[in-house]
């Protein structure tokens, strides 16, 4: 049906008269994973049904009821401005946080400072992790690989590699 991720619009024409088959449309919609739904009120549906509402509510579903008189192509419009806005602004983060980089490089900081930077730009703790048994280097000496929030010993791999959690996590969402 949808995709993942996917903004949905519908007219919601033959639902004004079938509200079973609406909240069924939904349901599936909210199963394929989809971001949200809008739904153009005032031609077709003229109000969204309570349940349809509850069911959205209850599973944390973003419906969105749009008046009649609002075009899609004009939403469209806007959320992909609003995408092409925070790519934009991700992609001077990230110049910027290279800019950074270069000159902890250049000016022959440690690596701890060099994390240091990198967790300012990215508000999360970075572990760079050796290979077994040597040294994992971090900002937070504190957070050593045996402390028990960690669980580093399940991923440490054969190569190198970069690990993060989230500011003020205990540790447990982890990503290599």
């Amino acid at each position: 049906m949808c995709q993942k991720n996917e903004l949905v619009l519908t007219t919601g024409i033959g639902f004004d008269r079938a509200p079973q088959t609406f909240q069924s449309f939904v349901q599936e919609i909210y199963a394929s994973r989809a971001s949200a739904l809008a739904v153009a009120t005032g031609r077709h549906i003229k109000k969204v049904p309570h349940q349809v509402i509850a069911f959205a509510q209850n599973k944390g579903f973003p419906l969105i009821q749009l008046p009649w008189e609002i075009r899609f192509s004009d939403v469209i419009k806007n959320v992909l401005s609003g995408i092409n806005h925070r790519e934009e602004f991700m992609m001077h983060q990230y110049k910027k946080l290279q800019r950074e980089m270069i000159n902890a490089y250049l000016e022959g900081k440690s690596i701890h400072e060099a994390l240091l930077v990198m967790e300012h730009f990215s508000q999360a703790h970075i572990y760079i992790l050796q290979r077994r048994n040597e040294t994992i280097f971090s900002t937070a000496p504190e957070r050593h690989p045996h402390h028990p929030s960690l669980h580093i010993n399940q991923l440490i791999l054969d190569k190198p590699s970069v690990m993060k959690t989230a500011w003020g996590s205990a540790g447990t969402d982890l990503s290599l």
